[in-house]
This record gives structure tokens, sequence and C-alpha cells, in this order.
């Protein structure tokens, strides 16, 4: 690539890396990931019939979004695990902990790429890594977080 010329698309998904920030809560400020899944926004069409027409209207239905699923090594840190155990310690109380966030693809200087922001987002399922002495592998954890919108940063 020479200099001064743009990045190809397909640049941004060699050697990335993800860099998740919370404002606030449990789990801390800043986290790096090797996978994320579920930057997905959904939004239905709802047919109906006007009068007598024939040919049915669309109208959008509200939109559904995915919830977020963020891979990485274990590390020291217990605070992904931390975060979730407060939502299953506080099942059925009205106090849930919502944070907003930020995943911002980086390449391999940490540069960030392009950025998405959810809203009110809380953990639903923390994974641990699957232990298998016979295997030599990454010990790998997982958190999946649900949450009320999706944007692209500007």
């Amino acid at each position: 690539m020479g200099q001064g010329s743009a990045p190809t698309p397909d640049q941004y998904g060699q050697g990335c890396w993800f860099k998740v920030q919370l404002q606030g809560g449990e789990a801390g400020q800043e986290s790096w990931f090797m996978e994320c899944d579920g930057l997905e926004v959904t939004v239905d069409a709802y047919e109906y019939r006007q009068g007598g027409e024939q040919i049915p209207m669309k109208r959008p239905c509200p939109p559904r979004y995915a919830n977020i699923t963020l891979k990485r090594g274990v590390s020291a840190s217990k605070k992904l695990f931390a975060w979730i155990n407060s939502v299953a310690q506080g099942f059925g109380e009205k106090k849930l902990e919502r944070v907003d966030g930020r995943i911002a693809l980086c390449d391999r200087a940490g540069n960030e790429i392009i950025v998405w922001n959810w809203k009110k987002g809380w953990p639903c399922r923390y994974q641990g890594p699957r232990l298998n002495a016979q295997q030599g592998g990454l010990a790998i954890e997982c958190i999946e977080i649900a949450h009320e919108g999706l944007e692209i940063e500007a």
C-alpha cells in the first residue's frame, strides 16, 4: 500500500482486535476481546390491508437488537464475572445496573477504525472456559450483553 492511499475494506478484518469500553458498572472501564458477534439490528415488516385494497401495505415494526457476544482469553481480572454475578444476585429486584458501552474495531497498532455504541446494556450470560488437561488450547471466556439500542459512531 503506497503512502497516502486509503485502506481497502477487507483490511479491516485482518489482525484486528476489539476494544470494549463500559461507562461505569461492575465490569470496569476497558477490555480487549478477540471475538465479537451480535452487532445486529432487525426491523421486521408488518403487513396489513387498508380498506378494500388487494395489495397489502407494509410498515416497519419496532427494531430488535441482537445480544452482543464477546469472547477473550481468560485474564486475571474477575470484573466481567462480578458484573453478571451482580445481576444474578439481584434477580427480582428493581435495581438492574444497565450501562452504555462502545465496541471499537482497532488495527494492530491500537488505532480505532470503526466504533459501535450500545445503550442500556446488562450481562445476560457468562461462559467460563472449557477446561481439558489433555488438550493444549486457549482458555476462552464469553459474556453476552442484552441491550436496547445500537448505533455506529460518526
